[in-house]
């Protein structure tokens, strides 16, 4: 498997992953577990599919649950273990912490994986996982007056997260705000929030996501900015 793909995996799971233990009732010892989260219309997400094929082609996908939500998801340790290793080099301090947290949980090694630097490469497919998991794009405006905007949120309670300055430096554009209090339903958190609105910056970001990037938000990020394309030429003509 090329390290991109593990790159783009582990963004994915640096957005929407999870590590956990938890105590079955009638079990005196507790079970691990490993999960990453997709909303889908109707059928599982490809970027679920995509990502258990990066990681093996292990764990199961289960959903939908409120409606439109599924899941990758083990509780096997072979299988913890194993995508946690394959994951380590990419991953951010913070989900180091929750598989650390959750192997000694369970009285479990945890993962051990060397460190070595980035390439360009992988550091861009780790943002275009990132933003394929967390991030949005849109088109905005009046009808002869649309701009293209992305954006990328995360909740935190100890400061800016590293990701999404990570983010930002992979990319080479927009800036990170906040942090600011959002009516959510998933967290009570502080949240701070990477942008881009121009539309230069925007299509520096797609260009440097495309490689990478999964089909759904590839083709949100191809549709948006050929919409704006589209209203700019008719208002030249």
């Amino acid at each position: 498997m090329a390290t991109t793909d593990l790159a783009w995996a582990a963004g994915i799971y640096d957005g929407e992953g999870s590590a956990s233990t938890y105590l079955p009732k009638q079990r005196k010892s507790r079970i691990r577990q490993m999960a990453v989260y997709q909303s889908g219309d109707g059928a599982p997400p490809p970027l679920l599919l995509r990502f258990r094929a990066v990681v093996g082609d292990v764990g199961l996908i289960h959903g939908p649950s409120r409606a439109r939500l599924y899941q990758w998801h083990s509780k096997r340790h072979v299988v913890v273990d194993t995508v946690g290793e394959l994951l380590w080099p990419w991953l951010s301090e913070q989900k180091r912490a929750q598989l650390e947290r959750a192997a000694r949980d369970v009285n479990h090694p945890a993962p051990v994986t060397a460190d070595a630097p980035w390439s360009q490469d992988e550091l861009a497919a780790w943002a275009a996982g990132f933003f394929d998991g967390e991030g949005t794009i849109g088109v905005y405006g009046d009808p002869r007056h649309r701009y293209v905007c992305m954006s990328l949120a995360q909740a935190s309670d100890s400061g800016m997260p590293a990701t999404l300055e990570r983010f930002r430096l992979a990319v080479g554009a927009g800036a990170v705000h906040g942090p600011r209090m959002v009516p959510s339903p998933w967290s009570k958190l502080p949240q701070y929030r990477w942008k881009a609105a121009s539309f230069d910056d925007v299509a520096r970001v797609v260009a440097a996501l495309r490689p990478y990037a999964d089909v759904v938000k590839l083709r949100q990020m191809e549709a948006s900015l050929a919409r704006v394309q589209e209203v700019r030429a008719a208002r030249v003509i």
